[in-house]
C-alpha cells in the first residue's frame, strides 16, 4: 500500500477520471465520424486520455523507474495532443495555415525526443505535499516552447473561426467550445510550474474531464462536429428493434400460454403471420414516435 498525500490522491483519481471520459468521447466521435476532421479529432483526444493515463500510471507506481517510464509516456502525449489538435481545427475550422501546421510538427517531434533525454527530464524531487515530481533541464525548454505556441495557436484558430460564423446557434457552440478549449489548456499549465522548482500545486487536472463534459454536450445535445444525424438513426434503430422484438415475444408467449391453457392446438405458420401483421402495423407509428422523442432530446434547440 503506497502512502499518499491527499494532493496526490487527488492527482491519481482525476487524471484516472480525465482519460474515462476522454476516451468515451474518443470511442463515440471516432466511431461516428470517419473523415479527416473526425480523424484528427480523435487522435488529438486519444493522446489526452493516453496522457491522462500516464498521468495516472506515474501517480500509482512505487518505484523510479517505472515513474521514469510513465513521464516519459505523457510527455510523448502531452506534446502530440496539441499538435494533432491544430490540424483537426484547421480541418473542421475555415482558417487554415499549412505553413504553421507543418512547423510545428517538424519541430514538435525532435523536441519531444529531446524532452524525454537525461538532459530534459533530469531527477525526481520531492515537494511538501507531492513526491517525485520531475525536474526539468535544458533540453526540455523547446518542448515547453513549442507546447505553448501550439496552445496559443489553437485558441487563435477558434477565434479567427468564429469572425467567420454568422448563424447564432453555431456561434454559441463556437464560443462554448472556446472556453473549454482555454479551461482545458489552463488546466494543464497547472502541471508545469513544479518542474522548475515552483511548488505550484496541479490542482487544473481535472479540467480535462470538464472539456470532455462539454465536447459530449455540444456533440450529442448541440450537434456538434455534425454526428447527430448519424446518432440519430442509431438510436431510432436500435430502440425500434429491441421494442419490436419485446413486442414479437410478449406475443407469441402469450398466445401460446392461452392456448396451451386451454388445450388449443395452434398453427406455427399462423402464428408467424398474426406476429408479422401486428409488426407491420405497429412499425410505422412507433418509429414516427421514437424519431420524435429522439430529436426532442438530441435537438432540444429547435423545440424551446
Amino acid at each position: 500500500m503506497i502512502d499518499r498525500t491527499p494532493l496526490e490522491n487527488y492527482l491519481l483519481y482525476s487524471s484516472a477520471v480525465n482519460s474515462l471520459i476522454v476516451f468515451v468521447l474518443v470511442g463515440f466521435v471516432g466511431w461516428y465520424r470517419r473523415d479527416p476532421i473526425g480523424r484528427f479529432y480523435t487522435y488529438a483526444m486519444t493522446c489526452v486520455a493516453l496522457w491522462s493515463a500516464s498521468y495516472a500510471g506515474w501517480r500509482s507506481v512505487d518505484n523510479d523507474a517505472q515513474r521514469y517510464l510513465f513521464i516519459q509516456l505523457l510527455t510523448i502525449f502531452s506534446g502530440l495532443a496539441p499538435t494533432f489538435y491544430i490540424s483537426f481545427l484547421h480541418k473542421y475550422t475555415r482558417y487554415k495555415n499549412t505553413v504553421i501546421e507543418r512547423s510545428l510538427w517538424f519541430a514538435m517531434v525532435p523536441a519531444i525526443f529531446l524532452a524525454l533525454t537525461p538532459k530534459g527530464i533530469v531527477e525526481l524531487h520531492d515537494y511538501t505535499y507531492v513526491y517525485h515530481w520531475p525536474v526539468a533541464g535544458v533540453a526540455y525548454y523547446p518542448y515547453l516552447f513549442l507546447w505553448f505556441i501550439a496552445a496559443l495557436y489553437s485558441l487563435y484558430v477558434i477565434l479567427q473561426h468564429l469572425k467567420t460564423v454568422r448563424n447564432t446557434h453555431e456561434r454559441g457552440d463556437a464560443y462554448l467550445f472556446l472556453i473549454a478549449t482555454i479551461i482545458a489548456y489552463m488546466g494543464g499549465v497547472t502541471n508545469f510550474p513544479m518542474w522548475f522548482g515552483i511548488e505550484i500545486a496541479a490542482y487544473g487536472n481535472i479540467t480535462t474531464s470538464f472539456y470532455g463534459i462539454v465536447l459530449g454536450y455540444l456533440v450529442l445535445a448541440r450537434g456538434f462536429l455534425d454526428v447527430r444525424v448519424i446518432v440519430r438513426k442509431t438510436i431510432i434503430f436500435s430502440m425500434l428493434i429491441a421494442i419490436l422484438s419485446s413486442i414479437t415475444g410478449l406475443l407469441v408467449t402469450g398466445i401460446t400460454s392461452i392456448l396451451t391453457i386451454f388445450n388449443l392446438h395452434f398453427s406455427i405458420p399462423a402464428l408467424i403471420v398474426l406476429t408479422s401483421i401486428v409488426i407491420s402495423l405497429t412499425a410505422s407509428p412507433l418509429r414516427t414516435f421514437l424519431a420524435t422523442l429522439t430529436d426532442k432530446w438530441l435537438f432540444q434547440n429547435e423545440y424551446r
